[in-house]
């Protein structure tokens, strides 16, 4: 198994790609009676906008994200997963493919997202940058950033320490994945109570728009009062 090659002069993109997959489209297809083009249209459409958009700016369009050939692609879905952690901030030339792999599927599953077909199946087309397997990965990716941000941060801490089994049989590491595991109850509650406090915190930009309100009713109650005056004024003048 190895990782597509970095695109070359004679690299004919992924339009070649999705023409050898045309078959397992279905995988991830579209709803039931709806057309599987059109929707797919749409989800590379805000895929694109996204990447687009703070923090990638890769100023795209349409027709050069369809040219995009399967290395970089997988590129793409490694720069998305180095937002979400800096484990994941990798130049794929530097790793073993089997290691972007098992990396990459490792990190999918502590964000808990379901390719909808066999993990093997799903690893495979990853490992082959097919765009039926990476575009609605991205696409679930994307239009969650700041969800699956927390998420992995959290995951740091909280995902399980994997051991076989028959070593919880030795009393030093049975105490010690107990004691793991209180740890990890009083992270979740501190977390918790963090989240409180922050929403309760009023941001600078909140109290910015505060000011500027009272600013404007201020000056706005100033002409009031200043209409006011002259209208009595007028009134006392009348009566002299």
């Amino acid at each position: 198994s190895r990782l597509p090659a970095p695109p070359s002069a004679g690299h004919t993109g992924a339009r070649a790609v999705r023409a050898r997959s045309l078959c397992v489209h279905d995988w991830f297809g579209a709803p039931r009676g709806a057309s599987w083009s059109t929707t797919m249209s749409s989800d590379i459409a805000t895929i694109v906008e996204r990447l687009n958009d703070a923090p990638f700016h890769m100023r795209l369009s349409l027709a050069s994200f369809d040219e995009k050939s399967p290395f970089e692609l997988l590129e793409i879905v490694n720069l998305v997963m180095g937002h979400l952690s800096e484990v994941h901030k990798v130049d794929l030339r530097d790793e073993t493919p089997e290691r972007t792999i098992n990396r990459m599927m490792e990190f999918l599953r502590q964000l808990n997202f379901k390719p909808g077909v066999d993990p093997q199946i799903f690893q495979q087309a990853l490992l082959q940058g097919d765009p039926n397997a990476i575009h609605p990965m991205l696409h679930w990716m994307l239009v969650r950033l700041p969800d699956l941000k927390k998420r992995a941060y959290l995951a740091r801490f909280l995902l399980p320490y994997d051991l076989p089994e028959h070593m919880y049989a030795d009393e030093e590491i049975a105490e010690l994945n107990q004691h793991l595991g209180a740890l990890q109850e009083e992270f979740k509650d501190a977390h918790k109570e963090l989240d409180k406090l922050q929403q309760q915190i009023i941001s600078p930009a909140e109290i910015k728009r505060a000011i500027v309100q009272m600013e404007e009713d201020k000056e706005q109650l100033v002409n009031k009062i200043d209409s006011l005056r002259g209208r009595l004024q007028a009134m006392d003048n009348y009566r002299e």
